[in-house]
């Protein structure tokens, strides 16, 4: 019969087996089993498993460089961090990144042949749209005058404005630029950018005209900065 309990009650008593001698499996005062959890290191030594001061079992996670083992750090909020280096991709890009828009402007007269810059972007962004428009002008040649494209002081564009309606550089996707207006007879010209192109350090648009005249141009460019 269980001392203290009802006749029809029955108690048993749990051993376990530790290698070499049977022993009684506790419980803690309110009746529940309890146990210590022990693992084994890489040098073969018996470790206890810890818990927190709430019970929860927690593990530091390692992870073995070369011969070295290091700790996998998590951020403040508790999340895994993962740094990639496993590979041989110079960059990687994890989601599409976008900055705010913004624009650059000029609106002036040029009226020598002078290369000038229009305006200047720097940092590094993307853009979005651009243009170049000759509005008006005195000069008999405008055909022959450029619009330049410059990225971390690079020029990548900018042939004569007739050499894009040669060749019909109408479409977006042609080249850095494609023409949208092209009218020698008014000596009207409208030039775009091609969007997309990134830059690390800078942007700059540029305009040479080809010959002494007033030539009044407007240039815009939307661009984001990342």
């Amino acid at each position: 019969m269980t001392t203290g309990a009802p006749d029809y009650s029955r108690n048993v008593i749990l051993y376990g087996w530790d290698g070499s001698v049977l022993r009684k499996i506790k419980v803690d005062a309110t009746g529940q089993l309890f146990a210590k959890l022990r693992g084994v290191d890489g040098g073969g030594v018996d470790r206890d498993i810890r818990v927190d001061t709430t019970g929860q079992l927690y593990a530091m996670l390692r992870a073995l460089y070369g011969v070295t083992q290091k700790d996998i750090q998590c951020d403040t909020n508790g999340n895994l961090t993962l740094n990639l280096k496993a590979q041989d991709l110079a960059e990687i890009i994890n989601r599409p990144k976008y900055g705010a828009a913004h624009n650059a402007t000029y609106d002036g007269t040029l009226t020598t042949t002078t290369e000038t810059t229009l305006f200047t972007v720097t940092g590094k962004g993307i853009i979005y749209s651009g243009q170049v428009i000759v509005k008006d002008t005195n000069a008999t040649h405008t055909q022959f005058d450029r619009a330049k494209l410059y990225i971390d002081d690079w020029y990548i564009g900018g042939a004569y404005f007739y050499q894009y309606a040669l060749n019909n550089f109408t479409i977006p996707g042609t080249s850095s630029w494609w023409i949208r207006k092209y009218d020698i007879i008014a000596n009207r010209v409208a030039i775009c950018v091609l969007p997309g192109i990134t830059f690390e350090t800078n942007c700059s648009f540029h305009y040479t005209p080809y010959e002494v005249s007033t030539v009044t141009v407007s240039a815009g460019l939307i661009y984001a900065l990342l």
